[in-house]
């Protein structure tokens, strides 16, 4: 999922009040780049894209996600291949979002699988939304390398009683 127009992000919206504007679950080797998702006008639980179950080679980059009520980048046990078959989010410009969300979530998932082989690289998180990268689930080898955050109470924050392995901050 990409816009081919060179320097021209194409925009998401979701028709649904209910469901994020795009759901990864079990899938692999999904890009997703150049895209704006704007989430405004959603009620505050909203979502921007969930990410969920076996993931290998997922990357999302060069993407804006705006106005997220609860995540921009939810992830709940999702789990990366092992090396570069990782879950990479990179380039990603998590903006105007609510005062309660956090711009990368990792959530407790129903099955009590850990989210796995992560790196968000180069991403950039503006305005009053409570964290950055927000860690309530339980997270094994966790990338965060290069980032910048503005505003937020947060830059990344780890929930009590949060299980986190191999994590580097860089």
């Amino acid at each position: 999922l990409t816009s081919d127009t060179p320097g021209k992000n194409v925009t998401l919206t979701s028709p649904s009040l209910s469901e994020p504007a795009i759901t990864i679950k079990n899938r692999s080797d999904v890009t997703i780049e150049n895209l704006h998702i704007d989430l405004s006008g959603f009620p505050q639980k909203e979502k921007g894209i969930v990410i969920t179950g076996s993931a290998e080679r997922c990357r999302i980059r060069n993407c804006v996600v705006s106005d997220a009520g609860k995540a921009g980048i939810e992830l709940s046990g999702a789990v990366g291949g092992e090396g570069a078959d990782g879950i990479v989010l990179e380039a990603i410009t998590f903006q105007k979002a609510s005062p309660t969300s956090a711009g990368v979530h990792v959530t407790k998932s129903s099955t009590g699988t850990p989210t796995q082989r992560v790196t968000v690289q180069r991403c950039r998180f503006f305005g009053s939304m409570s964290s950055g990268v927000l860690l309530e689930g339980p997270v094994e080898s966790l990338t965060i390398r290069n980032c910048g955050v503005t505003g937020s109470t947060s830059g990344i924050r780890f929930a009590g009683g949060a299980i986190a392995k191999k994590i580097l901050i860089d």
